[in-house]
């Protein structure tokens, strides 16, 4: 400052300085911890010892982390193969990949519905699961060898028979198959779920759907935890054909090496390398899943220079037109930028590997932990009509249930799997409803007395404290939430087209032929499925698809 002045250039630079710094003294820490290090103000060491400046990202750490602790073992100062692990490429790793399903996310039944409480008992709650993913891998187990394909007609009963179960530590080498992804070409459930546990890509839409299954012919591979998930959960009837299958040992050390770094991360809940294991953790099986690259794209210049070798000095080239000459068979597509470079996308034939099964397996488990709770709390619902409807949607790792059945469900829960549902270890559940700021200190949450379920990620819930202060829980994809007023969830429930304008407090770029702009307007409308095909089709608007209300 000078003479009332402030020089901007100067202060921008000293402020960047300070950043910098900041950011260098962080990572120094983060590296000194890393490398086993005991730091103040942090409980315990890691369970590991590993070189921070060895990776660009969180998940980076995770799969090393996973690798060295669980596949390999160390000899002398290399690292070895633990066991004879098969890591899938190529087809197998392909048909592998078809098992891989995203978490379940829907409403109940697939419908909206509109929840108004009558008192404080049935107040909803969304009761959130402990760390799903890291849950899910603290029960799996690594199976060695390699696979085989068999084929045949099958039915349930032999995946009953030959495959190891899931669950719990049983004498497992008394089957046939430890592991195991399945063709299934016919699934009958017999017990209909309002959630139900396995989803099939619809042919038209391309999306994946959770549904009940009658008599329907399928094709499609389906991991063998989600098999037993069906039998367990929907006492489905199945018919396969082919899958591959492992043969080999099981091996639990994942259990142990993913118990450790949860153990760490509880030591150090209210410090912020909590969020950084919490990363680590979620990102362990990420890479695993990986699709493999059969794309790439490379930027080629359209014109250049070339040495001239017989009068010396430089001529100019097409070196677009050669490129091209040399490359035709491997080009997807391409687009002119500016006139000087070419936007090429290339064929690229992968010939990596994943150990995809894995990844599978942690997903396949954590929809049976969740699924067990939610068909659970059905079957209650069921012997007490009353507290019907109870649950109304799921996003993966969450429910939205009513306290009522929730507490029913937590008793019930314990007498037939003998063990706690509610807590925060791995494999529990607790209620997550986080207070708002709007609300007094150390004010508490009650639960939700209204809410609204229109459809997938988009849902409100009107909360209310113990001292009586109101605010709101909100989700809608795609929108900022600073958009959205609660109000708008009803006009989208009752049927009504409802359009943000993305760029009030907001900013928007696009990027077209090399070059970045800014969008001067830029709008998004929000309607129902059904909304939009009453628009489209006036006439035909199904009288069996209206929304459900529930006071």
């Amino acid at each position: 400052v000078k003479d009332d002045q402030i020089n901007y250039v100067d202060y921008a630079v000293f402020y960047c300085r300070q950043d910098v710094n900041c950011l260098t003294q962080i990572m120094i820490n983060f590296a000194q911890l890393l490398e086993g290090q005991g730091l103040e103000g942090i409980n315990g060491t890691l369970p590991f010892s590993i070189s921070l400046w060895k990776y660009r990202t969180a998940s980076s750490i995770g799969y090393d982390y996973f690798k060295k602790a669980v596949m390999l073992k160390k000899q002398g100062t290399e690292y070895v193969p633990a066991h004879n692990w098969c890591i899938p490429k190529s087809t197998l790793r392909y048909l592998v990949q078809q098992t891989i399903r995203g978490g379940r996310v829907m409403t109940r039944d697939n419908e909206k519905w509109y929840y108004k409480a009558t008192d404080e008992s049935n107040y909803l709650q969304d009761y959130d699961g402990v760390s799903l993913y890291p849950s899910a891998m603290s029960l799996l187990w690594l199976t060695e060898g390699a696979p085989k394909l068999i084929k045949g007609d099958f039915t349930e009963e032999a995946i009953k028979l030959c495959f190891a179960p899931p669950d719990g530590d049983d004498n497992f080498s008394k089957y046939i198959y430890k592991d195991g992804c399945i063709h299934v070409t016919y699934i009958n459930t017999r017990k209909d779920r309002h959630f139900p546990l396995l989803c099939v890509k619809d042919p038209k839409t391309k999306l994946n759907n959770y549904k009940n299954f009658h008599e329907e012919t399928v094709n499609t591979w389906v991991n063998v935890i989600d098999l037993f998930n069906l039998m367990d959960f929907q006492d489905a009837e199945i018919h396969w054909d082919a899958a591959i299958v492992w043969e080999g040992e099981r091996y639990f050390e994942i259990r142990e090496g993913i118990q450790k770094l949860f153990e760490f991360r509880a030591q150090n809940k209210k410090h912020p390398i909590q969020m950084v294991i919490k990363l680590i953790l979620n990102s362990i099986f990420g890479k695993s899943i990986l699709k493999p690259q059969d794309r790439e794209k490379v930027l080629v210049p359209k014109k250049g220079f070339r040495v001239d070798r017989e009068h010396g000095g430089y001529i100019e080239i097409d070196t677009w037109n050669e490129y091209f000459n040399a490359n035709a068979y491997r080009i997807h597509r391409f687009e002119d930028l500016n006139g000087n470079f070419m936007d090429v996308e290339l064929y690229k034939r992968d010939t990596s590997s994943s150990f995809n099964i894995f990844g599978s397996n942690v997903l396949a488990m954590a929809r049976r932990i969740i699924g067990r709770v939610m068909a659970l709390a059905e079957d209650i619902e069921e012997q007490h009509p009353e507290l019907s409807p109870g649950l109304f949607y799921t996003d993966t790792d969450s429910m939205h249930i009513r306290q009522d059945l929730l507490l029913l469900l937590e008793e019930e829960y314990k007498n037939k799997y003998g063990t706690e549902i509610k807590g925060s270890k791995l494999t529990q559940f607790h209620i997550d409803f986080d207070p708002p700021q709007t609300f007094m200190q150390d004010e508490i949450v009650k639960g939700a007395c209204e809410s609204y379920f229109v459809m997938k990620k988009v849902y409100a819930d009107q909360l209310i404290g113990d001292k009586s202060s109101i605010d709101y829980h909100m989700r809608l994809k795609g929108i900022p939430i600073d958009l959205v007023k609660y109000e708008n969830y009803k006009q989208i429930y009752d049927g009504e087209a409802v359009t943000f304008n993305m760029l009030d407090g907001h900013t928007s770029f696009f990027y077209k032929n090399g070059e970045v702009g800014s969008r001067f307007s830029m709008t998004r409308e929000i309607m129902t499925r059904e909304a939009r095909e009453k628009r489209k089709h006036p006439e035909e608007l199904d009288e069996n698809k209206k929304s459900k209300l529930v006071f």
